[in-house]
């Protein structure tokens, strides 16, 4: 039998296996770098939302557990297994590191976003500062130059 991986869950399989080639971690690499970044959680195809008699719902196919109501942040945290945050429980079967490292990528890009926001909320309010000032500097002048020009003559 050969020792390279042929679909994503036997790639990320054997690159996590003690048995594994470097062959199959370079597989899985390359693997890896092709999918897509995930922009939300719900693209992820091993995380299924759905709706029955009961309500809306979602299904880890990794645990193949089911939860009631659908919140992006549970979701998130039980693949990552992030315990204490979102009363929601961890997934209890071992992540294929080719999907846990988009998970990872995901929580990074959504904890850095917000830190961005907060530095471009700080940066527009600069800018709309310094635009006021300009624009009352600009005003100030125009109404001192029109209360020091003599009156348009009416002839």
């Amino acid at each position: 039998s050969s020792n390279v991986a042929h679909s994503n869950d036997d790639c990320a399989e054997a690159s996590m296996s003690a048995a594994g080639s470097v062959d199959n971690g370079d597989a899985c690499l390359s693997t890896a770098a092709s999918m897509p970044p995930l922009m939300r959680i719900c693209d992820c195809a091993k995380l299924v939302r759905s709706v029955n008699s009961k309500g809306p719902f979602w299904e880890c196919k990794h645990c193949n557990n089911i939860y009631e109501g659908i919140n992006a942040s549970k979701t998130l945290c039980h693949v990552l297994k992030i315990k204490g945050t979102q009363n929601v429980a961890a997934c209890k079967e071992e992540i294929p590191l080719i999907y846990l490292q988009r998970y990872e990528d995901l929580y990074s890009w959504q904890h850095r976003g917000k830190e961005a926001k907060a530095e471009e909320i700080v940066a527009r309010s600069n800018m709309t500062a310094a635009r006021q000032d300009k624009n009352c500097c600009i005003f100030k002048a125009t109404v001192q130059e029109f209360t020091q020009s003599p009156p348009p003559s009416n002839n």
